[in-house]
């Protein structure tokens, strides 16, 4: 995770966004962020409960990526503002911002945006605002920073298709509830040694065998996923990787074929399936 500032002082509110105007990519990759910011609105809550401004809270803090209440991210910026997050998400990686909210920042860029301009007071209750939402991020033992939810269909009851099973690392568990409460389907194998501890044999077709079966009606399900932290390998048997999820695709881009490619921990070795 990375998260970046983009703060102005004339308000009070601040928001986390995961786009802008800057290069406004699509809207789908809203899934990888949308946990986080729920995660962030919900505290935000409690954050203002405890200082006392729980009245106001919805203006003290938006939530830039899930449209609550019909408003989407652009409603909560009145100007177009770019911001240094979404090169790390163009660039693979997971980037938000935490921006200040409902102000049009009139004098930025013009010789009237002078030192004496700045309303510390807004600035700092800004960054309480930040300094509690992050600090909260690093204390939830309930979500890891580098844990995100994939979504899964399912094709009979005990096996469900990943939409995007080049994200795919650790598999942690797979739920029927959007929240990844109740009941886990997929328990992973706990042998230490094993690439395979998390990421199924299957998921090079896109499919994930559950080790439970799933309720009768179920149709799409919630997969707790974890990226693999190994090194990264660039080439293997004429096969290209990826670097965040390390699962391999054919270097010809018409095969329907995939696999996985890891070091061993104890070896040393670049194994290849």
């Amino acid at each position: 995770m990375w998260a970046g500032l983009d703060l102005s002082s004339q308000t009070q509110g601040v928001g986390i966004f995961y786009k802008s105007y800057f290069y406004d990519y699509r809207e789908d990759l809203v899934s990888r962020f949308s946990d986080l910011a729920s995660r962030a609105r919900d505290n935000s809550e409690r954050i203002a409960q405890t200082f006392g401004f729980y009245e106001t809270r919805a203006y003290r803090f938006a939530d830039g990526v899930n449209p609550v209440g019909g408003k989407n991210w652009r409603n909560y910026v009145p100007g177009k503002i770019a911001l240094d997050s979404e090169v790390v998400t163009l660039a693979g990686g997971k980037g938000v911002s935490f921006v200040s909210t409902d102000d049009g920042r009139p004098y930025v860029d013009t010789p009237l945006d002078t030192f004496d301009r700045v309303n510390f007071k807004n600035l700092r209750d800004q960054l309480v605002m930040i300094a509690c939402i992050t600090d909260n991020w690093f204390r939830d033992s309930s979500s890891s920073m580098d844990e995100e939810v994939l979504l899964g269909k399912v094709v009979n009851d005990d096996t469900v298709s990943v939409y995007e099973p080049l994200k795919v690392g650790y598999v942690l568990g797979v739920y029927a509830d959007k929240e990844c409460k109740g009941k886990n389907y997929f328990q992973p194998n706990n042998d230490k040694f094993k690439q395979d501890k998390y990421v199924p044999e299957t998921i090079g077709e896109g499919k994930l065998k559950l080790t439970a079966k799933l309720p009768a009606g179920t149709e799409k399900v919630y997969i707790r996923n974890k990226f693999l932290t190994r090194d990264v390998f660039e080439w293997c048997n004429n096969v290209t990787y990826r670097e965040i999820s390390h699962v391999a695709v054919p270097a010809d881009p018409t095969a329907n074929s995939m696999g996985i490619c890891y070091k061993d921990d104890k070896s040393g070795e670049l194994i290849c399936k």
